[in-house]
Formats: C-alpha cells, structure tokens, sequence
C-alpha cells in the first residue's frame, strides 16, 4: 500500500505540491486560531452549589442547608463525589462528575436538583449556582487604587507624585477612602469588565462596602414605649417608590411615580416610627444614624496596605490570553471615565506565564529546527538536501496544528511539548527517505530518469519507515490510557506527538519523493544547456566543502564502523562474545535499580509559575482584625525581599461561590522578579574559606588571637562561626537591600558586611573558646569602630573575584518561610494554579492527606490529632498537621422556654431580638442611581459588646412589659467547629502531611503511613469511624498502576507488530533487544544529571515521576526505529542470496550513516531542552523529566541497533532458516 501511494505522488506531483499547499496554509491558519493557555486544565469536572446565610453558625448552614442539599445532589447520573463545607454565614457544595460528563449538561441537571430541594431550605436561603468557570479559572485580580494626576490632564494617571510631563503642574493625588474604591469596584468596574467576552463572574474583594448604620438606644426605646420590631418596620416600609400607571392632559399622557427611596442620612433620621400625643418619634430620636462599614469576611492589602480590588474568573472553556486582552481592553476603555487620579491595577495576570510558556517552546521548536537542519547539512553535504529534510519538520508542525484544531486541543506547554520532543523523530523519516534517494542517485543508472530513481529508492525505504513510525505512534498508545490528572496532563502532548509522526510519515512518503526529484542534483546526468552548466558549477562550487566535510564523516564512521561489526561476526566465538557482553552489562545494571530508587520519586514535577501563593493558615479562634494584623506583618517582610516585586495579601473570601477560604485562611500573591534580574546576595559556600582565612591572618597580626592558637582554627572549629555568619549576612542582604547601587557597589558592601559579621563570630567563637582574649587590646567602646575599620581594610584585598552568587527559588522559597514564621500560624508555600488543583481536586494543599470519616466532629478531631503524632515518627514526614475544626470560640444563647411562656414572650421574639438588636441585620436597601447600600438596625456597641451588657439587653413582652434578655436565656462560652466538611454527606476533617522524596516516595510512604496506622490507630477507632488517604499521591498511584497494566500490553502490541513486518523470529528479536539497553541508557542518565553542571542545565537528578515515565515510553518506540531501517535491508540482502555475515558487514555500513543520523538529530534536537535552566525557563521542569531518559536511551539503543542487533541476527536467522526449510 506504502508503494503504492508513492507512485500515485511521483506521478502527480505537481497535485501533491499543491495539495500541500493548502495544508500549509490550513496549518498557519490553525495555528493563529488556537487557544493559548500555560498549562491544560487539570482540575476536576465539577459544579459549585453556593448558599448565604449571614450570621449563622456552621452548625445552623451544615443541618439545615447543606445537608439537604447534598442529599438531592447525590442521585444525579454521572457523579463521583458531593463534597461539602459548611462555614460561618455560608456553605457550598463541590459535585465532582466524571470527566467525559459536559459541563453545562452537568449544570443543568444540578440546577434542576436545586429546584427540588428549595423547599426544604429556610426561609431567606435561596441556592445558587456557582458561575461557570472552572477552579483554575481565575486568570486576572487586580486593585482599585489612588493615583496621581495633572489637574489640566485628569484623564491621564500616575503611579508615583511628581510634576506633569505635559506643563509642569503639580500632580494632585485622588484620595479616596478605602469604602468609596470599593464602591467604585463593586458598581461601576466590576459590571464593566464583566461585559468582557469570554468572562464568567467579576468578584470583588477587600475594602468595605459602604452601609447605613441605625444603632438603637434601647433605653430610648423603652422610654417612648417602641418595640424594635416597630423601628424596622417603619425602615423597611419609608423606602420604596410606587407606579401608579398613567393620567392624561391635554392630550400627553403622563406617567405616575411615587418617589420614597431613601438617599441619604438624613432621610433615615426623619423617619417616622410612630407618634404620641401628635408628636411624631422620629428615627433619630432612638439613636443614631451613620455611615460605616457593613459586615465582612474579607480582606485585602498591598505590601501591608489595605487595598481593594478584584478577581476575574474566565468562562469555562475559553482561551485565557483572550480573555485577558479582552479585560484589558475594557480598563483602558474604563479607565478615563474614573474619578481623576484612580487606577485599576493589576497584580497577578496569567497572560505572563502563557508568554513565558509559550516563548520557551517557541524557541526551543526554533532551535531544534535549526540543530536539525545543520546535522543533516553536516552528514549530507548538499544545500538541497538539507532543505528539503528541514521542510518536513514547520509543515508537520502545523499538521499537528490542524489535528489539534480539529479535536479542539489548546495549545499549552504540554501540547507544545509533545511536538518538541517530536522534532527529532519526525525529521528521521526524511532523512532516510533522502539519504536513500540522494545514494541511488549517486549510483549508475543508465537508461533511467530521476524520477524513475527517485521513485524506486522512496519504495526500497518507504515501507519501512512508515512501519517505523507506527511503532513510535503504537508505542505512546499508554499515555492515552492515563485518566485522572495524569491523563488531562498527558493526554495533549500524546495527541500532538502523534498528528507530528503523522504528519511526518505522510510527508516522507508522499512530499519528500516529490521535492527529491525536483530539487536532487542528478550526477551521473550531463547537463547540455550553458546556463545550466554555469548555476550547476557554481553549486558545486558553493557546495563542495560541505560536501567533501560530509565525505569525511561518513568515511569515519565507516571506517570506526568496519573493523567493529567485522570483529563481532568474525566467527560464533566473537558473536557469542558480544552477546555475552551485553547479557553482562545488562544482569549489572540490575543490582544497582535500588541505587536508582535514590533518585526520588513525585508524581509529577511543579510547573514555575513565576508568582508563588503564600498560603499561612491561623488557628479557627483568630479574629479578622488579629488576622489583618498578621496578614500586614508578613506581607510588609516579604515585600522587603529584593527578589520580590509585589506582595499583595487575601484573607478570607471574594464574594464568589469559587472562593469559600475562611476569615484564618490567607492567599499571598507573591510576585518575583524576573531571575535573571536577581541581585547576587548569597555568598558562595566555597568562598567563606577564603574570607576566614584573610580574617585570622588579620586577627593573628594584631594579636587578637594568639599565634599558638591559630592552628586550633579547623574546619570543624569554623563550622558553626560560618553558619551563623551566613545566616546573619542573609538577613541583611533582605533587610537593608539598595537596588539604587551598581553591582560593583552592592558587592562592596556585601563583602564588608559580611567580613564584619564574620569577624563577629569568629571573636565570639574565640572568646568562648578562650584562645587569646588575654592579646585584645581594645576596650568595648572601641569595638563597633575596630572591627569596621578592619572589615574595611580587607575588603579591598577580596574585590578581584566574585564571591556571591544569586538564590536559587527554592533557597527563596525557605528564606520567605522561615523569615514570616510566627507563632499560631501554619505557613504552606505552594503556587496560585498548582493550589487551586490541589484544593478543587482533593481539597487538600499538600501531596498526601488522610481524611477522617465520623458521626461526631470532636471524636474525629481527637483521632486526626492521635494520626498526626504517628505521622511524626515516619521517616520522611514533613510538617503533618491535623485540623484543629472545633476551637472556634462559641457564645451561646439557650432561651429557657419555661420563663419565656410565663411572660408570655415567643421564641421567636427573642431569637429576633438575639439576632437584630444583638448581631444586626440588614432591613432594606437604598437605591442610589446605580448603587445599591445596604441599611443596618442594631443596638449600641457600647451596650452589646460584653456578656454583661447583653444580659441587660431588653425583650419586649406583652402589655408593655420589657424583660432583661438574662431572665430568658442563659449565656455560655464553649468552643465548636469553624467549619464542618463532609463528603458524599459523611463528616469528615483532615490530616495535612508533606513528604522528603528525597528520602521516600510518596507512594512508599502511603504504604509505610498505612501500614503504622492499620497498627496503632485502626483497632481503637470507635465504630463508625474511619480513614482514608487521599491527595497527589492517588493521581500516583492511578498513573502507576494504569502504566504498569498498559506498557506490558503495548510492548507485547510492538513485538507483534515486528512479527508481521518481517515474518521473522530473528529480526523481531534483533529489533526488539533495543528497548531493554534503551531503558538502562534513559536511567543512567537519570542519573548522571546530578553530576552535570548547572549551566548545562544540570545539577540534581531527575527523579521518578510520570513525566519521567512518559519520557520512557517515547523512548521504546523510538529506539526501535533504526533497527527496523537496518534489518529491513539486511532481510532483502540475505533473501537475495547474499552470504550472511557478509550481509551483515555490507548493511551495516550502508545503514550507519542514515543511523547515526537520525539518533544525532533526535538527541541534538532535545539539547535546547536539556540545557535549560529550571529556575528560569518556564516549561523546563515539565518537559526535560520527558526528554532525559530520550536522551540517555537513545545512546545505548544505537550501539544495540549498530552493533548487538547484527551480531543476534546473523546468530539465530541460520537456527531460522533451518528450522523452516526442515
């Protein structure tokens, strides 16, 4: 069939060429209309369910909320988990649906379910549905913030005061308070950038909303004999406007309104609630009425300053970057129709880590292209040919762009990288395809045109290549069986990889045959024409240095070729030998697989984001103020860090359904310079030697230390004098950064300091040790002025060398955690997307958690805490914390019924009371053109915020009786939960624990973690209780297990495959023994990496992940390539008569170009991302754990191909041919 769809192309090729032209074109325009995104969307398929209820405990919410609605949800098709939280004032519900489930089928049935379970909700709770986005969906916050402005150009704002740049004027600065910005957001910015295509939801956070506060004298109250209810009825019913449909005169009809909102203070304060003696009691006669700030449950600041903004959540399914230009566009739109001076300013904007992506594989496609195109030109010789292979890599680019059109695949790091590490097998069919075609060119062929030599050389290797292709496509076939996070991770790369080999293969066999026979030079053809012969001579000219460069390299490596393959089929002792030999190299490599286990194991490596999420958690009795408090100090710490650009904090929730965190709970964007920016500020480990010994030498000449004593001055002396040095030197590199300084400058300064903290120590050390002090001449006064005055003098003996170098993120990451640590306060640093997955797919921040099922919160919480001290002793553990869920402080009101009925009170008067007078309760709303505020009814704070004042709090009772609030309930303090979390309606809490992978994978930790609980914890749980791990390690685990099931199979689908290619034992198992020594190169490698240095992209080992396994996987079908194009021939020559050995010898070297080719390319192509830097290049850390084991493998499998593959083939194709001729 191959050879056939290659005739039909050589004799319609002008068809082809045009055929491929629109494909180009259909590619480039694919290619432009592609949604762009950083990574793809692995969070869960899932709806959100949100209910308010203001001032209700999450006891109230989860019985009579929450409850019922998980149980309706429960019986919708389709649904894996209804997982639930239950919070002061609100709850939601999570419905977790399969993954193949359509999100807005899913929304229907759940809205239809809601509707069902609506009257069994309290009156005032009304559900809603959640906005349609996805937990990873909110791509764009910013701030609504004071500016500057020029008072002639208030259109145009400034960041910092100054003067016009357009006339000199002053700039005046906007100073609006903290609730008219939120104003400002919530009705006027909010609505505006949600007309934005592709926007779900605009929620604000942070600031206050403004509110009318009517607080009450209740004394007032019971001297002008008013109960409270009168006062909010009277509020509720002087604020409304009526229609009165319409009167007619003098023919025009006029409509009827009758205005009676409320519009300010003052129209509050003259409402009438009653009158006595025809004197009306107005409002303000029984308090006062003011503006404030309404009840909240948020809060936001920036680098320490309260601030408010916004976060906008993308629609489900559309593309980010557009979605972003489209927000953008409508600020700048907004923007000079603001109060002079305001700004919207954003903070944390996902565009950039889609550029970043993007960019990276952007250039690395670009680079490896190049990479490739030189290796071809390199072996080849010819322009012409060099071209014509470098065409089949950007027109199978953009066939892999049409394919991901077509099944409406975005485009992502891990799209891109699948045709990333593509590049080098995509470009192997067409190098063989023209190598083979430019030889038999090269070669007699009388009576033949070139196209008839081009068509019988693309049908001796068109076959096989395709085949070979198949094997590399049929080999990724595992990756499409992945599901869960593995699978939405994986699953674009595996698509792209195969439209790529795809897209090759048809070229090579269809395109390359065509252009070969046009652009080829034909040697052995005498040219007539003079022109002709004029551009052909100077071609040759032009060309003749590649030429005979590429002559040379293909006569060394037959030549290095030669004697190798002769010795190895010498006789049957060498050829028993060579087999002996990789039996032996391969059975060593088996004791040293627990030498690998050392490498470590993650599910998957986390992708740099750029921005980090600063995620402290606060035990549940913290108060907002005490929370702001904290939030303010650590933000204003970390913001100082010079590698830091902008900290910008969040307690609590945005008022949307996607952000349930409660009042303890902070989210710190923290946003980092670009890396390459960063100040060298970390000294060198290997420079403090240098540093010391300049002091000591200085110290001994002084006589600060006795000379007999200098000797005593070890490394194990030393130890801690530098440790603490370092430590101390880092603190003041972050506290008292300049970024005003040069670099020569700053890296003065920084050796001073460091030789004066130093210098400290060291003195410190050996006054402790008592090795000299008797020498020290200067008295205490004298001290500070001594040691500057010596850091000084030495400094300029050190300024020859570079001694500092810039932290590493991770470095950062531990100097930000241990600099904001405080008592009280749990701190988890993670990354914005990576923690939204996290807390949407498992709800649990860290990659392993174990839930505790139960009836009774406090019994659950009690064997939480029983598991975190087991966890403690695990080798590996890091940090395991059980949710302390019940030490929330309580203040509760039991009304004793009995003295309630004896005064004839109702229950519900006195919970009204509890909850107006006491809590507050917004009666109305005023509309204030677009506005809307809310009205608050309240007692006094000086008469409501103690427990004694609350006793004196009056009820009304009938016939004018008021009774104290004390003589009905009794008051008590107690803690109880700050949430209550349940899954499929199951009370649950959680054990968070992190994981050394260093030391344990988390998938062995589980077992180990399993097993120690199964004994110490399980046979005392009480009925009814039980646990169960859960968090990254499942998706491990899912992906372990679902691999270890589906390589067996698609080895087994690879060996049939050989089998009916060649119809032979021998060439199967010729070809296949590559795999193996493939495996063994990819886990060298592995390996050696750590040994590699860092700025060859080196420096740690690459360990154990999914990522990683798919690299190996891409490996097994790649390795087997070269040994299908190699045995393919020899078969043809041994059934051609050909004595075998022989054949081997005379294959071997007509094939050890094209090999050597097609493996320099695959590993030269994945240079750019070998060499990556992780700390630097966003993509990096997701795409080399993929290409490593490429890398390393593709070395070993070549000398197999080369070499081991002849040497079995001409071992057991005689034991073959025997046993089929008998």
């Amino acid at each position: 069939m191959i050879n056939r769809i290659i005739e039909i192309c050589m004799k319609n090729r002008l068809l082809v060429l045009v055929i491929f032209v629109f494909v180009t074109m259909a590619g480039w325009w694919a290619l432009n209309r592609t949604p762009i995104d950083a990574m793809p969307d692995i969070g869960e398929n899932q709806v959100i369910v949100f209910a308010d209820w203001p001032g209700r405990s999450p006891r109230d919410i989860e019985d009579q909320v929450i409850y019922p609605l998980s149980i309706t949800m429960l019986g919708i098709p389709d649904v894996e988990d209804v997982r639930s939280t239950s919070m002061f004032s609100f709850g939601y519900i999570n419905i977790i649906f399969k993954d193949d489930v359509d999100f807005y089928w899913a929304r229907t049935r759940v809205l239809e379910r809601m509707n069902l379970a609506q009257k069994d909700m309290p009156e005032g709770v009304v559900p809603i549905l959640g906005p349609d986005a996805t937990g990873v969906g909110q791509v764009f916050w910013y701030t609504v913030e004071n500016g500057y402005y020029c008072p002639k150009h208030p259109t145009v704002r400034y960041a910092e005061p100054g003067t016009c740049p357009e006339d000199g004027e002053t700039l005046i600065a906007s100073n609006l308070e903290l609730h008219e910005l939120r104003t400002l957001q919530d009705w006027t910015v909010r609505y505006y950038l949600a007309s934005a295509d592709g926007v779900s939801e605009v929620a604000s956070v942070g600031g206050y909303v403004k509110q009318y506060q009517i607080d009450i004298d209740p004394n007032t109250l019971l001297a002008y004999n008013v109960p409270l209810s009168m006062v909010y009825n009277a509020v509720r019913g002087s604020n409304l406007d009526v229609g009165a449909k319409v009167i007619e005169e003098g023919g025009m009809e006029f409509l009827i309104r009758g205005l009676g909102f409320i519009k300010s203070i003052a129209d509050i304060e003259n409402i009438v609630v009653k009158e006595h003696d025809g004197v009306p009691i107005y409002v303000k006669n029984l308090g006062t009425v003011s503006e404030g700030p309404d009840f909240r449950r948020g809060a936001l600041d920036k680098a320490g300053i309260p601030a408010t903004g916004g976060v906008v959540l993308m629609r489900y399914g559309d593309n980010p970057l557009r979605v972003i230009e489209n927000v953008k566009a409508k600020i700048a739109e907004l923007t000079p129709g603001l109060p002079p001076g305001v700004r919207i300013v954003p903070f944390y904007d996902r565009s950039h880590l889609i550029h970043r992506a993007t960019d990276t594989l952007k250039e690395t496609l670009t680079e490896e292209i190049i990479v490739a195109a030189a290796v071809i030109l390199l072996f080849l010789g010819q322009v012409s040919s060099s071209l014509l292979i470098a065409l089949v890599l950007p027109m199978g680019v953009l066939l892999s762009f049409v394919g991901m059109r077509i099944i409406g695949l975005p485009s992502n790091i891990m799209s891109m990288g699948g045709i990333a590490i593509a590049i080098g097998v995509m470009v192997d069919a067409g190098i063989v395809m023209t190598e083979n075609i430019t030889r038999h060119l090269r070669e007699p062929h009388e009576g033949e045109s070139k196209l008839q030599v081009a068509t019988r050389a693309a049908k001796e290797v068109g076959p096989p290549i395709f085949f070979a292709m198949l094997i590399v496509i049929v080999a990724f076939i595992p990756v499409f069986s992945l599901t869960g996070q593995a699978g939405k991770l994986f699953k674009p790369l595996a698509y792209t990889k195969t439209f790529a080999m795809l897209g090759a293969a048809l070229i090579a066999i269809s395109l390359v045959p065509v252009l070969a026979s046009f652009l080829l030079a034909d040697p052995t053809r005498t040219r007539t024409g003079r022109i002709s012969k004029i551009v052909a001579q100077f071609f040759a000219i032009l060309s003749w240095p590649l030429r005979k460069l590429a002559d040379g390299i293909t006569w060394v490596l037959r030549t290095l070729y030669r004697p190798v393959i002769q010795l190895a089929v010498k006789n049957i002792w060498t050829k028993l030998a060579v087999v002996a030999l990789a039996v032996l190299i391969f059975a060593a490599s088996i004791p040293l697989t627990p030498f690998y286990k050392n490498i470590g194991q993650e599910f998957m490596p986390p992708l740099n984001e750029g921005a980090l999420l600063f995620m402290p958690v606060l035990l549940p009795g913290a108060s907002i103020t005490q929370a702001k408090d904290v939030m303010a100090k650590q933000d204003l710490i970390m913001n100082r860090f010079p590698e830091i650009s902008l900290v910008v904090g969040k307690l609590g929730r945005a008022t949307t359904a996607t952000d349930p965190a409660p009042i303890g709970m902070f989210e710190t964007i923290v946003n980092i310079i670009d890396p390459a920016k960063w100040p060298r500020r970390a000294i060198k480990r290997e420079a403090t030697a240098e540093f010391v010994s300049v002091l000591v030498q200085r110290l001994a000449r002084d006589g600060l230390i006795s000379a007999e004593h200098v000797s005593h001055i070890n490394a194990d002396f030393l130890e801690g004098v530098v440790t603490a040095a370092v430590k101390r030197f880092d603190t003041l590199t972050t506290t008292y950064h300049n970024s005003y300084l040069s670099v020569d400058e700053r890296e003065k300064l920084y050796r001073i300091w460091f030789l004066r903290v130093l210098l400290e120590e060291l003195l410190a050390e050996v006054r402790t040790a008592g090795m000299g002090l008797e020498h020290v001449k200067i008295g205490e006064s004298e001290t500070e002025v001594k040691l500057h005055q010596i850091a000084e003098e030495i400094e300029p003996t050190l300024k020859h060398k570079t001694y500092f170098r810039t932290k590493n993120r991770n470095e950062l990451i531990t100097e930000l955690t241990e600099a904001t640590r405080m008592p009280g306060v749990s701190p988890i640093m993670t990354q914005p997307i990576r923690n939204r997955v996290d807390m949407l797919a498992t709800g649990i921040q860290t990659p392993i958690g174990i839930k505790v099922f139960g009836k009774d919160l406090t019994q659950i919480e009690e064997i939480a805490v029983r598991i975190e001290q087991e966890l403690l002793k695990l080798e590996g553990a890091q940090g395991p914390y059980a949710e302390r869920i019940g030490n929330k402080p309580y203040l509760e009101f039991h009304i004793n019924r009995e003295e309630a009925a004896r005064y004839g009170i109702q229950i519900k008067t006195v919970q009204q009371i509890i909850m107006t007078a006491i809590g507050g309760m917004n009666l109305t709303y005023t509309v204030e053109g677009r506005e809307r505020f809310p009205i608050r009814i309240r007692y006094m704070r000086e008469l409501r915020d103690n427990i004694e004042a609350l006793k004196r709090v009056l009820v009304p009772a009938p016939k004018g009786l008021h009774i104290p609030l004390e003589q009905l309930v009794s008051i008590e303090r107690r803690p109880g939960p700050a949430k209550i979390a349940s899954e499929n309606t199951l009370l649950f809490s959680r054990v968070f624990c992190d994981v050394d992978v260093d030391t344990i994978g988390l998938v062995d930790f589980v077992a180990l973690a399993q097993k120690t609980l199964d004994e110490k914890i399980k046979p005392t749980l009480p009925q009814g209780y039980f646990y169960a791990f859960s968090g990254q390690y499942e998706a491990e685990l899912e992906a372990r297990n679902r691999l270890r099931i589906v390589v067996p199979v698609c080895i087994a689908a690879i060996f049939i495959l050989l089998y009916l290619q060649f119809k032979s034992p021998s060439a199967m198992f010729s070809i296949f023994l590559a795999i193996p020594f493939a495996f063994i190169g990819g886990m060298w490698m592995q390996w050696l990496m750590a040994y590699v240095p860092e700025a060859l992209g080196g420096g740690y080992a690459i360990k154990y992940s999914t990522a990683v396994w798919v690299g190996y996987i891409a490996l097994f079908g790649i390795a087997v390539e070269d040994g299908i194009v190699l045995i393919e021939y020899l078969l043809e020559r041994v059934r051609g008569g050909e004595p075998i050995d022989e054949a081997v010898i005379n294959a071997g070297l007509l094939r050890v170009r094209p090999i050597i080719m097609t493996t320099a390319t695959t590993i030269l192509a994945l240079l750019p991302i070998m060499l990556a830097e992780i700390s630097t290049t966003t993509g990096a850390e997701l795409m080399k754990p993929i290409a490593v084991p490429t890398f390393g493998g593709m070395v070993s499998a070549t000398v197999a191909n080369l070499i081991l593959a002849p040497v079995l083939f001409s071992l057991f194709y005689p034991l073959e041919r025997w046993v089929r001729q008998r």
